[in-house]
């Protein structure tokens, strides 16, 4: 039994958050974030998601 979400998942989370957030963001931490998160997932053979 997996009691954390997978990186995977979390990615998939932060994605799902954005579509639903009505506005974008000039914030440099959160595009840094987001960003990071677009490489591991890419690294990981999702480019999909990573997009």
């Amino acid at each position: 039994m997996q009691l954390y979400p997978s990186y995977r998942d979390r990615s998939r989370l932060t994605w799902l958050e954005g579509v639903f957030h009505d506005g974008s963001t000039g914030e440099p931490a959160e595009v840094h974030h987001l960003v990071e998160r677009a490489r591991h997932t890419s690294s990981e053979q999702d480019v999909d998601l990573a997009m």
